[in-house]
């Protein structure tokens, strides 16, 4: 007979109180890897969940978590400032070491006493483990030096207010104080320690930090939580180890370089979303981009020397105009010139308007190409209040723009290699982004995109329009895995979704489930 694994079961604890860090956006990571849990508003009864995960309350354990602990619960907590056996030793920002990667953190607590511990984070004051184990009475509390939701959300979304530029790099790749605010103002990887070079030399973010912080959180509870075991669908459609997504962006509205891109995607079988300017290139070469599948989506204009404003008002007024005239209203988008000011004002404004998607996170110039906002995946932004809700629509930044537009000032195709590797590395989306002027001017524009577009191919990515991506991550957001008796239960699973289990043994596909959604969990 064979023996019949158990599904974990995952409890998601929110107390009501909210410290400053984002240690509540662990909701966005655990949807994010479509792992089932349970939303908890209080302590659950012993037994009843296999896991607890502390996504906020105070920095200190209270009475009521320790006796959660002490009568046999497992707790998972992060970055505490008092444990079983008094205050916490805090350290500032540097580097862990996972699995091979140096991983950027930017503060972190070691607790004393513990009975296990396990990985390293080094800072330059010191260093500490990453995983600490204490048993207490019959129970077990787990705790992570490294708040990983909140530094996740400073890699994402970066730190403080986008009010001034930031200072450009040091070796003149990335002019990014020229006195126009961007997405790439607020980044926190820094320009010395966390770039590294392309086999020309070009300097670039290799890692998607964010991303890998993420996964290895969820590594690390498989190992808590097994035997048991975790099971969620696949990330991609039919199983695909990542997707391409080409954004366009219209700029001067040129029909004639229109013409050229929807040539161009043709002969290449390849899908895109069109980000059109104010004005766009007209009704009818709309409807043509819109009859060969492509996306036809906004690239909203803030950038005052085009007579641009940043407020909600002109938000709305252009994607009011640009809905009037489209064949369909828009639901991607990405802002002229990657755009940005303050926190998540403009997330609001997405959400109000029906964006569902945005693009505007992306390397402004050739020295920050790269994963600099340390992901590959579309997220859920996070509120400026740490306690609000996250932001209905998705971030999806881009990694580079035009490929051997005037290689040695916007960049040459030696990322491609690389960037396409750290996709595959961590499951995610290779975006890249074009303009339609210069895949209409420059021969080397055109033949990058196609070298990229097989290079992805060759390894297995499908291509998806920002559209198909957010309807795509919603399908998932909304599947749940249910024990039921030897097996478990995918409701709402999309029908081209593929089943993995995870378990400490590593991950496996699981055959189709029958009609009911039912799948026979054995091992």
């Amino acid at each position: 007979m064979r023996d019949i694994m158990k599904l974990a079961r995952i409890g998601l604890y929110q107390p009501a109180s909210v410290t400053g860090r984002y240690t509540p956006y662990l909701i966005e990571l655990l949807e994010q890897e479509r792992v089932t849990h349970t939303v908890l508003p209080s302590l659950p009864s012993i037994g009843e969940f296999d896991l607890v995960l502390r996504a906020g309350g105070s920095d200190a354990l209270s009475s009521d978590e320790l006796v959660y602990v002490s009568t046999g619960g497992r707790l998972l907590a992060f970055s505490l400032d008092e444990g079983p056996e008094g205050a916490a030793k805090a350290f500032g920002q540097g580097h862990a070491a996972v699995k091979g990667q140096p991983l950027r953190f930017f503060a972190g607590r070691q607790l004393r006493g513990a009975n296990l511990e396990r990985g390293s984070a080094a800072a330059a004051e010191t260093s500490a483990p990453l995983v600490q184990e204490f048993t207490i009475g019959r129970g077990r509390l787990i705790h992570m030096t490294i708040d990983v939701a909140d530094t996740i959300v400073r890699l994402q979304q970066g730190v403080g207010l986008a009010r001034q530029d930031r200072p450009s790099a040091p070796d003149g790749t990335a002019d990014t104080a020229e006195g126009i605010l961007k997405a790439d103002d607020t980044t926190t990887l820094d320009w010395i320690e966390d770039r590294g070079k392309t086999a020309t030399g070009q300097p670039y973010f290799p890692f998607a930090h964010a991303d890998r912080w993420r996964q290895w959180l969820v590594e690390e509870i498989v190992g808590i939580v097994s035997p048991r075991v975790l099971l969620r669908p696949a990330a991609w459609p039919g199983g695909a180890p990542a997707v391409l997504h080409l954004s366009l962006d219209s700029d001067d509205n040129d029909p004639h370089h229109a013409e050229t891109a929807l040539a161009l995607l043709d002969s290449l079988d390849l899908r895109a979303t069109w980000c059109e300017l104010e004005g766009g290139y007209g009704g009818e070469v709309q409807k043509r981009v819109h009859a060969a599948g492509h996306e036809v989506a906004l690239h909203y204009n803030a950038l005052a020397m085009e007579g641009g404003v940043w407020s909600e008002e002109t938000f709305v007024q252009q994607l009011a105009r640009h809905n009037a005239h489209a064949p369909v209203n828009a639901v991607s988008n990405k802002n002229h010139y990657t755009r940005f000011e303050g926190w998540d004002e403009f997330y609001q404004w997405c959400d109000a308007g029906g964006i569902r998607l945005d693009g505007t996170r992306g390397p402004s110039k050739m020295g920050n190409r790269g994963f600099l906002y340390g992901t590959s995946f579309p997220h859920r932004p996070a509120a400026f209040d740490p306690g609000a809700p996250r932001h209905r629509v998705y971030s999806l930044p881009f990694q580079t723009a035009d490929i051997d537009f005037e290689p040695q000032r916007w960049g040459d195709n030696s990322i491609i290699g690389p960037l396409v590797d750290e996709v595959m590395a961590v499951g995610g989306c290779l975006h890249l982004l074009n303009h339609q002027r210069w895949l209409h001017k420059f021969a080397s524009v055109r033949e990058a995109l196609t070298r990229a577009l097989s290079a992805s191919r060759s390894r297995g990515m499908v291509a998806m329009t920002g559209k198909e991506i957010a309807d795509w991550i919603d399908a998932l957001r909304a599947v749940r895995v249910t024990a039921a008796g030897n097996g478990i239960v995918a409701e709402s699973l999309p029908a081209d979704a593929v089943l993995e289990v995870l378990s400490a043994d590593g991950t496996r596909r699981l055959p189709p489930p029958t009609p009911d959604g039912a799948v026979l969990l054995a091992s």
